[in-house]
């Protein structure tokens, strides 16, 4: 308890029939570092042995991976960090410098710690000042409250500051309406509705407060994956109440953003595209497309107070808006730069006084030891970015460590030249030289597991990733469900080609917008690439003759076969749906997609053919009422739920027209490239050059 930096965690790899599981890639990579380890030596270790400090076997197997992504779009989105897997056992023989591997690939087996851990690795996230702000939004401090958060990358919980003087009211208002108002039932059926009545508030706030807005995302237990959640905070992190739940909340996102427009006068209706990102962002993220009008569109939900609940309006003036993307406060992230002084002690006057029980100024190691055992820490240190000099260059270790030969009330027990000779050659046996692979000689640390588990919730894929889902070769078969299958391929080229003609960051904001991601994407891909196929066409290649006289598409004149012919990434067929599109996207007139040219939008213009797709999958109207397709791939990504998906997408399980053969190849890749199996079918094949 001397409060001696220690730049990552320790991982213990779990075993599977009596054998430890790889290490793996958190994420796509190249490789920067790799050093074999030392293997032990047989019989007794001898003390002179740096890697036999403690009188046990230390591996000094080590790899480090530069890791190049985006978070969102733009300059400030793209962002490189790097990872280090050390103490390995043994190196996988396909990591080698110089080399790409993407995230799962096995790097090689967790090995020893001082003898008596076994099956451990110290694993470390970091990044340099840049990539810092680029991460968190900012360099320093806490997040900037006086204004809303960033759009360039939006991701994981969306946040909601309220000010002091927020009402709450104990019904539910109408939709339309700033001002609290619900609608008096007619005394009887031929009387005319009466006039609107307006709400008192049952509480007002005080001081400002947090509400966190939480979107399943097709996560948890069955019955609860399309749910939404909100949670009341106070501005410290501290939970003013068990978070309500809204059964459903985030698959119904459609039907109430269509609620909410129509609630208001015909000719005055918000577009209830620009309300549906109002309800899953706080706000109209995709601004160059959607726009609210009016701006003050209400976004009531019901929340916690303290001591009670209430209906309160998310959009109101003076709320202000954010995400996971801009590292709240609330959310117990701090910012701690201890790095002026080259050493590696912790002298950050904000992490002392977390465990400075006194109150003294200074921390002995019995305080160290109570506080860093009390579970009010966790979250504080966990969300804790730190900056200090790096833990593994062999040329700063007196630098860095000297001063464990001096007494302090933080260091009780000095350690003698002697013993400070056997830790330097035992941290000399550890290093590697970081700066010589682009790293800076003090850099930022990230909780590993928090740093993962956040990143997860982020559904924006860079081009790289985006390609990797993208099938090299599939499973098809060219006339119907019965003919001979068939294998097809991409090339990379070709890939990349088709993948900038539709627009890689059009695509990651209507996945955003949609939430589409994991397991959801993975079914979204693979439905695509049918319908385009793989990405190469927005438009059906058919005249449109199949389709004339059809009325339930709603083709009522001549020509309207081919007029409202399939269209976008999944395609939009028919008068009556062009219609829907239009009044989605708050359309008339000239300006409607029923009017030429304007039809053709929905196949050449970048955004409206994706966002048709993303409509179509929340908006599908199937039994009678409005599906969301996302409820079928929640379920999982086995035979059963491809097949459920795309009775949804096409009217049949497995007919002529539906291709389920394609759509369950492709389905094999999207699925090994965005969940977490490692275990694959190679009757496909995953692309590995980009």
């Amino acid at each position: 308890m001397n409060l001696g930096w220690h730049g990552g965690m320790h991982l213990i790899a779990p075993q599977t029939n009596g054998q430890a599981e790889a290490v793996r890639a958190i994420a796509d990579g190249a490789v920067v570092f790799v050093r074999t380890p030392k293997p032990q030596p047989a019989g007794t270790l001898s003390e002179s042995e740096p890697l036999a400090y403690r009188g046990g076997w230390t591996d000094n197997g080590v790899v480090v991976l530069k890791h190049e992504t985006e978070i969102g779009e733009g300059a400030d989105a793209k962002v490189v960090f790097f990872s280090i897997y050390m103490h390995l056992s043994a190196i996988d023989p396909a990591v080698a410098q110089g080399r790409t591997v993407y995230r799962k690939a096995a790097l090689g087996t967790a090995g020893q710690i001082y003898g008596a851990l076994e099956r451990r690795i110290h694993f470390e996230i970091v990044c340099d000042d840049a990539n810092l702000k680029r991460l968190v939004g900012r360099s320093s401090g806490d997040l900037d409250t006086s204004k809303d958060g960033r759009t360039d990358a939006v991701y994981g919980q969306i946040y909601f500051l309220l000010p002091g003087g927020t009402q709450f009211f104990e019904e539910k208002p109408l939709d339309h309406m700033v001002q609290a108002h619900v609608q008096p039932p007619k005394p009887n059926k031929r009387a005319p509705l009466p006039a609107t009545r307006s709400l008192q508030p049952v509480h007002t706030s005080v001081e400002p407060f947090v509400v966190a807005l939480r979107f399943a995302g097709g996560e948890g237990v069955a019955g609860h994956r399309g749910s939404a959640y909100l949670e009341s905070l106070r501005l410290d992190g501290s939970r003013i109440a068990e978070p309500l739940e809204e059964v459903d909340g985030e698959y119904d996102i459609y039907k109430r953003a269509n609620e909410i427009s129509k609630a208001y006068p015909s000719g005055a209706r918000p577009a209830p595209s620009a309300v549906y990102e109002l309800l899953r962002f706080g706000r109209v993220i995709n601004t160059d497309h959607e726009t609210l009008t009016p701006s003050d569109v209400p976004h009531w939900r019901k929340v916690c107070f303290s001591g009670g609940q209430g209906w309160v309006n998310l959009n109101a003036r003076g709320v202000h808006k954010y995400s996971d993307a801009d590292f709240p406060h609330w959310r117990r992230w701090s910012l701690i730069d201890d790095s002026e002084d080259q050493d590696s002690r912790c002298d950050s006057k904000t992490l002392k006084s977390w465990l400075d029980i006194s109150g003294d100024g200074q921390v002995d190691p019995i305080e160290a030891a109570v506080r860093l055992s009390d579970a009010s820490m966790v979250p504080k240190l966990a969300h804790a970015i730190c900056k200090f000099p790096t833990e593994w260059e062999a040329s700063t270790i007196e630098q860095r460590w000297g001063w464990l030969k001096t007494q302090t009330e933080e260091n009780s027990s000095p350690f003698t030249e002697a013993d400070f000779s056997l830790l330097k050659a035992h941290i000399q046996a550890l290093a590697f030289s970081p700066g010589g692979m682009g790293m800076s000689a003090s850099h930022w640390r990230f909780h590993p597991k928090v740093f993962v588990s956040l990143l997860r919730n982020c559904s924006w894929l860079c081009e790289r990733e985006m390609l990797r889902c993208i099938p090299l070769t599939f499973q098809t078969n060219k006339t119907n469900k019965n003919s001979q299958i068939i294998k097809a391929s991409v090339s990379t080229a070709e890939a990349r080609r088709r993948l900038s003609e539709r627009g890689n960051g059009v695509m990651m904001r209507m996945f955003l917008k949609y939430g589409l991601r994991r397991g959801r994407l993975a079914h979204f891909l693979a439905q695509v690439y049918q319908e385009t196929g793989v990405l190469r066409l927005t438009e059906e290649i058919a005249s449109g003759k199949e389709y004339e006289g059809r009325t339930d598409l709603g083709n009522t004149e001549k020509g309207d076969g081919i007029r409202f012919k399939g269209r976008g990434l999944i395609q939009t067929t028919g008068r009556k749906n062009y219609q829907g599109f239009s009044n989605y996207h708050g359309r008339g007139g000239m300006s409607s997609f029923i009017v030429e040219p304007n039809n053709r939008l929905i196949s050449e213009n970048k955004y409206y053919s994706a966002d048709a797709a993303g409509l179509y999958w929340v908006g599908r109207i199937v039994g009678g009422g409005f599906s969301n397709i996302s409820r079928a791939a929640d379920e999982g990504v086995g035979e059963t739920e491809i097949r459920r998906v795309t009775k949804n997408v096409n009217g049949a399980e497995d007919a002529l027209w539906t291709g389920l053969v394609a759509r369950r190849s492709h389905l094999k890749v999207t699925g090994y490239v965005l969940l977490d199996s490692v275990a694959f079918d190679f009757s496909e094949k995953v692309r590995s050059d980009v």
